[in-house]
């Protein structure tokens, strides 16, 4: 069974998006911004986007705050109109003037996202940390309306993409549940189940309000606020007759993403006049834009409730046997352990199905010993099934290393588009790598190692070489490891080699991966990997926090000796206390020649900041911190460079902080009114040796 969802994580840009050049306009294109927008579609809820009445536009354009715009959108004869929203404005009845939105020109990406709460609108600080509320009464359609919230996570444009239109993909941001609850045939009897003898039914134990912060796509776990007691919405009746057919009744609520311990969520149904009630003993984690159903049984004198399924929101077509496309997610218990793998043989035509934790636990096992035939597993293939929560119970790290000795793992796994929820590892003082993978190892013939992964909600903490999807992939050509269509979100926390995607890479190629991340640490530190050695970056992308000390960036910490990135992306904030920092990289290229750095099409959009005591020279730039035997080609710094608290020698450039020398720069750029006074290079150690073409706007 195949579940389609909407991923709320960032994905990796296309490369007409990363693109800076700033060309001829083409003939005819058109400077107004136009407003498109798409639903999923559900049963509760809003169903269509006709039935928007209005929603919070925010748009940010690179081109600076001339060509952004924070706007009410209201739903017209003509289309998608934008308005001004004033101190005034709380709904679409009190919004101010029209406003028109322009592109800056046709080159300069802008990113949308918005935000649509039953016609209320929010003032920009209200928008930028949203208070999402559960509505109690939801026992009809028109509530589950009212309690329905629709979002549109940050999407990058260009004016060229789509002939100046934007369009919006809205998803749900509360999570669904569903219960279907049969009714013993007991309840055939007087007073019968001709009608519905259901009197009510209650979801209980969710959050009752939540922070939610649209720019990075995620809730402010500081603002949970418990529990919630929701009236359900009937939605569907069949009456049970004798007893050869059961009466059986749905029901659906709208609830605040969240994950609850066990016992805290729960139902209530009266039937009759007398209540059943059902906590779940296990904790359950609840995410936007997924559905949850729960199969009930209810006799006069018991209730039972079976496995939770997972769904997109809205449930899949009925297969051939009856059943629906919908699957159950696996909740790892902290401890279990498979004592094999039973589904298919490991080849690439047959390979070894994954559907536990235990299971993943069991690779652990086996790779981390180092013992047996082919422990790595190399040339072997392994697919996942179906989602899996871990619960936020401690993970052993599939793949162990521990410098200069490790175990890696050196298969072929294949996410096959689904998600890990709740991945924790605490590997402080132990020196030990620290990730989903702990060690990521040589790949047969070239092999994408790890693809169509999503990791979320991680929290990985380590002395080294610390990310979400890895803490080190390490190989030696040919036989260099790949990553693909991979995304995380979470936080990584360690002393040194820590990225939100992977630690330290070093020969290897990572393709249209994203890393949504807040990332705290020492030295070698960005948002998608720490350090990288020889490694190949195509359309990936990075947003959240960076903090470090030396060899900071927004994207890598340090991109050297013979690293390349193309077409990247990163609107992730830095800050730093030392030397080597970047918005994208804090070090690009090497001593050698032969072994340069390169930037190929790439940006940077996040505010970048140092503190500086003035021991060391602040090497700082808004999109290169250091530069040595280094190239970009058609790059940009958009973002803010932050240089109020930067003391000591300063080598601050609005693009690049210290050219130290042989290093080459074409058809780059970077907005001077957000550059805080610096120049494109705040020092060249060499000035004969380099070229630049750099352009101040």
């Amino acid at each position: 069974m195949k579940l389609y969802k909407n991923i709320l994580l960032l994905g990796a840009l296309p490369a007409m998006l990363a693109s800076c050049s700033q060309d001829m306009e083409p003939d005819n294109w058109s400077n107004e911004i136009q407003v498109v927008t798409s639903l999923n579609s559900t049963r509760a809820g809003i169903e269509d986007d006709s039935e928007i009445p209005t929603f919070m536009l925010k748009v940010v354009s690179n081109a600076g705050p001339k060509y952004s715009y924070y706007v009410a959108m209201k739903n017209e004869a003509t289309g998608w109109k934008s308005y001004a929203i004033t101190d005034q404005t709380t709904t679409g009845d009190n919004v101010g003037e029209p406003v028109q939105m322009l592109w800056a020109d046709s080159k300069t990406p802008i990113t949308v996202s918005a935000l649509c709460m039953n016609g209320q609108l929010l003032q920009k600080d209200g928008y930028d940390k949203a208070l999402i509320t559960t509505e109690s009464c939801q026992s009809s359609d028109a509530w589950v309306k009212v309690a329905d919230v629709l979002y549109a996570p940050p999407k990058m444009s260009l004016q060229t993409a789509m002939d100046g239109k934007v369009s919006l993909y809205f998803n749900h941001l509360k999570a669904k549940v569903k219960v279907k609850v049969t009714m013993a045939t007991e309840f055939n009897r007087v007073p019968g189940t001709t009608q519905n003898p259901i009197e009510y039914l209650k979801v209980n134990g969710t959050a009752v309000q939540r922070y939610f912060e649209p720019d990075y796509e995620r809730w402010s776990d500081a603002s949970y606020t418990g529990e919630s007691e929701i009236a359900a919405c009937p939605t569907a009746f069949t009456p049970g007759e004798g007893d050869s057919s059961k009466a059986t009744a749905e029901y659906e609520a709208l609830v605040i993403p969240s994950t609850l311990e066990g016992g805290k969520f729960g139902i209530a149904i009266n039937i009759n006049g007398k209540t059943y009630t059902w906590n779940s003993p296990e904790a359950l984690t609840f995410e936007s834009n997924y559905c949850y159903t729960l199969p009930v049984t209810v006799g006069k004198d018991f209730l039972t409730v079976g496995n939770v399924l997972v769904s997109d929101w809205e449930e899949g077509a009925a297969l051939e046997d009856g059943e629906t496309d919908a699957e159950e997610m696996d909740v790892w218990d902290g401890t279990s352990v498979a004592t094999g793998l039973t589904e298919g043989t490991g080849t690439e035509e047959d390979p070894y199905i994954i559907r536990t934790a235990a299971q993943l636990q069991y690779i652990a096992q086996r790779v981390n010993s180092g013992a047996g035939e082919n422990p790595s597993f190399y040339n072997k293939f392994f697919r996942l099934a179906n989602d899996i929560d871990l619960g936020g119970h401690e993970w052993t790290p599939i793949g162990r290393y521990n410098e200069p000795n490790g175990n890696s793992f050196s298969g072929s796994f294949d996410g096959n588009g689904h998600t890990i929820y709740n991945l924790a590892v605490n590997k402080t003082g132990t020196n030990e790598a620290a990730g989903f993978f702990g060690f990521i190892g040589p790949a047969a013939n070239n092999g994408h190692t790890v693809k169509n992964l999503t990791i979320k909600g991680a929290n990985i903490q380590a002395d080294r070489q610390a990310g979400i999807l890895g803490g080190i992939m390490n190989s030696v050509y040919p036989n260099e490891p790949a990553i693909s269509n991979c995304h995380v979100s979470g936080t990584v926390t360690a002393g040194y080699f820590l990225g939100g995607l992977i630690g330290s890479v070093s020969y290897g190629s990572i393709y249209d991966c994203s890393a949504n991340t807040v990332v705290n640490g020492g030295n070698d530190c960005g948002a998608l990997v720490g350090n990288s050695f020889k490694t190949k970056f195509i359309n990936c992308s990075a947003a959240g926090k960076v903090s470090g000390t030396w060899a900071v960036g927004g994207f890598t910490g340090c991109l050297w000796y013979g690293s390349t990135a193309k077409y990247c992306t990163t609107s992730a904030d830095v800050n730093a206390t030392d030397w080597n920092v970047g918005g994208f990289t804090g070090r690009l290229g090497d001593d050698i020649d032969e072994y340069k750095g390169y930037m190929i099409g790439c940006s940077a959009s996040g505010k970048v900041s140092q503190v500086n005591n003035g021991t060391w020279e602040s090497r700082l730039g808004g999109l290169i911190g250091y530069m040595y035997y280094g190239e970009a080609v058609d790059c940009c710094f958009t973002g803010t460079l932050d240089t109020s608290a930067v003391n000591g020698n300063q080598y601050v450039g609005a693009l690049i902080g210290y050219d130290f020398k042989d290093n080459k720069t074409t058809a780059c750029w970077y907005y001077s009114a957000k550059a805080g006074g610096a120049n494109a290079i705040g020092v060249s150690g060499a000035p004969e040796t380099s070229s630049h073409d750099i352009t101040a706007k």
